[in-house]
């Protein structure tokens, strides 16, 4: 399987910079994921959306 590209959006880098470094790390870490497996378990698509998905990570979303 292809790994994938992962790109933030500027909005996305201020978020994670506001993060204290225990969440960045945790974050980060299931973003890098996404490169590898774009829908892992627990990925949901956004309802009222035919093309984003999101996967929870605490009280975090990360849309893709």
């Amino acid at each position: 399987m292809a790994d994938y590209a992962i790109t933030f959006a500027r909005s996305a880098r201020k978020e994670l910079e506001a993060l204290e470094q225990k969440q960045v790390e945790r974050v980060f870490h299931r973003i890098e994921g996404l490169g590898k497996e774009p829908r892992p378990s627990g990925c949901r698509k956004l309802v009222g959306s035919k093309l984003l998905w999101r996967i929870r990570i605490g009280d975090y979303r990360i849309l893709q």
